[in-house]
């Protein structure tokens, strides 16, 4: 036990609730099952699917191909719910990894007691005693013995630092005196006191980073750009055909005879009909282009591969993760140094009168 130091007591660390929080992270506020559904609804394929699906219905409706909307609205239905069950069966999985590592116990020096508490009931000014193969609960300096971390966690640099007390203000990763959340302790034993908690800390930071909502996937963005070129295409088509069909009725089926066709068009009995098929055959030409059995097929694919991943004791916790690995070229794995030879080379050199290649 340390000379002098006796640690918090019950008021102390009540205060220092207050002033600082606990240890624990914010979490965002987590959509649930039919949330995502909702949103999965939003997909650009998809919501081509349900406005032709309306729009047949709304024009055509008690002539409309009730097999053809039925079959429409499964693959929707069937391709959102496997979607969402996917996605939402993962985040469980990952709420309930992160239950347990917030479920470890930690030393901590509290009314002159040594106990046992749990990593997320630390607080401001608590001493907490560091032991080989722990990882550092929060951030902070230490006051007693030395360690060698791995901070790969933090910063994806390999190579080991050490540790020793010192009082530095400044939290940079490459402070010796400052000791980081999520860091493993590879060598040493230490007393430590908390300095950060929470979201406070360098760890923190970054898993709040990391909950944001993050851009398009690039098959979000291959697909909605798809999903414009099928929509303007099958407008352009069913604009074309309803020009078509009424050219026919109008003027063919008149025999270009200007007064029959004026007569036609002015009994609104006869033009109401032509009216209706033409824009009945403008919903089909536009239901036909939209492609219902893709959101479905890209869904079983993608949800296909997150179990195979499983599997292999990979958790990816959405679809984005399997979309994006399967457009990368370049995979990067480390720092220059590991890959590279580390040297710097001269290229060029660049002054005011011209540039000088070696």
């Amino acid at each position: 036990m340390l000379k002098g130091i006796v640690g918090l007591s019950d008021e102390e660390v009540k205060e220092s609730y207050l002033l600082h929080g606990d240890n624990s992270f914010h979490k965002e506020k987590k959509k649930g099952f039919f949330g995502k559904f909702f949103e999965n609804l939003k997909d650009p394929i998809i919501r081509i699917l349900i406005i032709a699906m309306s729009l047949q219905i709304i024009f055509t409706f008690g002539n409309c191909n009730y097999m053809e909307i039925i079959g429409i609205l499964s693959a929707i239905l069937l391709s959102t719910t496997v979607s969402t069950l996917s996605e939402y069966k993962s985040e469980l999985a990952f709420e309930k990894l992160d239950e347990e590592a917030q479920s470890t116990d930690v030393s901590v020096l509290r009314g002159g007691t040594i106990k046992k508490i749990k990593i997320h009931e630390l607080v401001v000014g608590d001493i907490v005693y560091l032991s080989v193969g722990e990882k550092i609960p929060a951030d902070g300096k230490l006051l007693e013995g030395k360690l060698i971390v791995d901070q790969s966690a933090l910063n994806g640099e390999g190579v080991e630092c050490v540790k020793i007390p010192g009082n530095d203000v400044d939290f940079e990763l490459s402070n010796k005196t400052k000791v980081f959340r999520g860091s493993v302790i590879a060598d040493g034993s230490a007393v430590m006191i908390v300095e950060r908690v929470g979201d406070s800390t360098y760890y923190g930071m970054v898993a709040k980073d990391v909950q944001t909502e993050t851009r398009m996937s690039p098959l979000k963005l291959r697909l909605e750009s798809l999903a414009k070129q099928i929509s303007r295409i099958g407008y352009i088509v069913a604009f074309v055909v309803g020009v078509t069909f009424l050219f026919n009725s109008l003027v063919i089926d008149n025999g270009f005879d200007k007064s029959r066709i004026i007569s036609f068009v002015s009994d609104f009995g006869n033009v109401f009909p032509v009216l209706l098929r033409t824009i009945t055959l403008m919903i089909t030409v536009i239901v036909v282009a939209a492609p219902e059995g893709l959101p479905m097929m890209i869904t079983v694919v993608l949800s296909a591969n997150m179990k195979r991943m499983i599997r292999d004791n990979i958790l990816v916790k959405k679809m984005v993760g399997i979309e994006t690995a399967g457009s990368m070229n370049i995979l990067f794995t480390d720092k220059t140094g590991t890959l590279t030879v580390g040297k710097p080379q001269c290229d060029r050199i660049i002054t005011h009168s011209g540039v000088y290649k070696k």
